[in-house]
């Protein structure tokens, strides 16, 4: 009998150790930006900077400080780095967590967002030949209103500069600026420039005799909400205040600009009005990129 129950418990122990073990694992559930009663989630609203364990920083690169929205993504676009650069530059454990104020280590030195125009017109840098030594006879007089980053060139020459009124408001997605209207233009233009390197622009339609505001809308402690023609940009186009989230900071003036190249590149250069950066938009895939600087 105490044979019988010895061989019972040793065929139920092996049982044991060679079957797999089994792990309930809980899903980590990450509020949406937007809740399901139009109200924006105030739960990320925020974010701390994270470190991962174990890693250094790249202490010989130059920093920058995070201004209020900034992306990684735009600064990366800044300063000829990949997110990865900067994610494993920094030791961050989240490409998203950046904060205003936060000190960054960057590939390039913080000029890059503060490059001086060339002699010519005031503020702009002359034709950049392509990096294959190829050039073009510009002769129409005109030049760039920013200068070109040492990786980027234009393979065409500068078109005519439209200058006009702007106004940009940072967001927790991206930067929102409207352009008044210039000249031949009936209309002012909204450019939503996203952090996930997508923009897309909007006719404003908001005049003074419509609402500068709703009551209703309460940003948390320390946000802000648009007002104006952004506001009603950012209230009334679907799946836009979710996307955006809260603003940093009141709307702030500064000077448009809008250049195209000669040719019909299929993109066209626009003042960012955010560290002084020009930015490509490429009108076929609507994504956009850090080119140069301005003054």
């Amino acid at each position: 009998m105490l044979l019988v129950l010895t061989l019972l418990t040793a065929a139920a122990l092996g049982c044991s150790l060679g079957a797999p073990q089994t792990r309930t694992v809980q899903p980590t559930v990450i509020p949406a930006l937007g809740g399901g009663d139009g109200d924006i989630a105030t739960t990320t609203l925020q974010p701390t900077p994270t470190q991962l364990g174990g890693c250094t920083p790249r202490t010989d690169w130059p920093t920058i400080t995070v201004l209020p929205g900034d992306s990684l993504f735009g600064i990366a676009q800044a300063t000829g780095a990949t997110l990865d650069d900067l994610v494993t530059a920094n030791c961050l454990a989240n490409a998203d967590m950046i904060t205003a104020g936060q000190t960054l280590y960057v590939p390039n030195a913080p000029t890059s967002y503060s490059g001086a125009g060339s002699s010519g017109q005031s503020g702009g840098s002359v034709y950049a030949p392509p990096a294959s030594g190829g050039s073009a006879s510009c002769g129409q007089g005109y030049n760039w209103f920013f200068s070109f980053r040492a990786n980027f060139s234009e393979p065409s020459c500068p078109g005519p500069l439209t200058t006009t009124s702007a106004v940009g408001q940072n967001f927790q997605g991206g930067r929102v600026y409207r352009y008044a209207p210039s000249a031949g233009d009936a209309q002012a233009t909204i450019y939503v420039i996203f952090n996930d390197g997508t923009w897309t622009t909007f006719p404003d339609t908001w005049d003074q005799g419509q609402p500068n505001d709703d009551p209703n809308i309460v940003p948390p402690a320390g946000w802000y909400k648009p007002y104006g023609a952004i506001g009603k940009l950012w209230r009334e186009q679907p799946g836009m205040r979710d996307k955006l989230g809260w603003a940093y900071q009141p709307e702030s003036s500064f000077t448009g600009r809008i250049q195209a190249p000669v040719n019909d590149s299929g993109y066209y250069y626009v003042a960012h009005g955010l560290r002084n950066l020009a930015l490509r938009l490429y009108t076929s895939s609507n994504r956009w990129e850090v080119v140069g600087t301005y003054p």
